[in-house]
């Protein structure tokens, strides 16, 4: 499924086999079953990120604001020292993709990727702070990383961009709306 989703760029485990008590073993096993599942870069265990947890319950918190704000950190002061960062983004406490996933998902992801985090981990189809995974909310989060990704991409300016011939042409030679413009139509194929 991982080669089908455009904005996922590598196949991390998406959970971790506690039946299995040797870290090595876990490894193998998790690279062998990710290696047979996708043609795309995999990932089985990365450095520990930052992580929240909920005061009063001790639970981990990831898909909260502080979780956002702890991992915005580690970014900037990674980009501070000149160094690649990678840190843990789009995880959500809730259990099933709903709004609060979408939400949570959202802000954290948008939030590292605007302070330039180099990779984002734990985020297509995690759910329940690490401990599920859900096929449709990969595909749901392939979407969201993908408008996540425009928005760091940012605005396009340039002599085509600005079209200040089309917009004169169209102004006062007509149709007085853009939509039929041959520009609209192939802007509208990569914007």
């Amino acid at each position: 499924m991982v080669d089908t989703l455009d904005n996922v760029n590598y196949l991390q485990r998406p959970i971790v086999y506690r039946d299995v008590t040797d870290p090595r073993e876990l490894d193998l096993n998790t690279l062998y079953a990710c290696l047979s599942g996708t043609t795309k870069h995999i990932g089985t265990s990365f450095t520990e990120g930052p992580f929240v947890s909920d005061l009063r319950t001790g639970a981990m918190s990831g898909g909260s604001g502080e979780q956002a704000i702890l991992s915005s950190a580690c970014v900037q002061m990674g980009q501070c020292y000149d160094l690649p960062v990678g840190v843990p983004a789009g995880m959500t406490d809730s259990k099933v993709p709903d709004a609060q996933s979408c939400y949570e998902k959202r802000y954290t992801e948008v939030l590292l990727a605007q302070a330039g985090c180099n990779m984002i981990y734990e985020c297509a189809g995690i759910h329940a702070s690490l401990l599920g995974f859900f096929f449709e909310g990969a595909i749901l989060d392939n979407d969201m990383i993908g408008s996540v990704l425009r928005t760091v991409r940012g605005i396009e300016v340039d002599e085509d961009v600005l079209s200040v011939e089309n917009i004169r042409q169209v102004c006062t030679e007509g149709p007085v709306h853009f939509l039929g413009h041959t520009q609209t139509m192939d802007r509208m194929e990569i914007d």
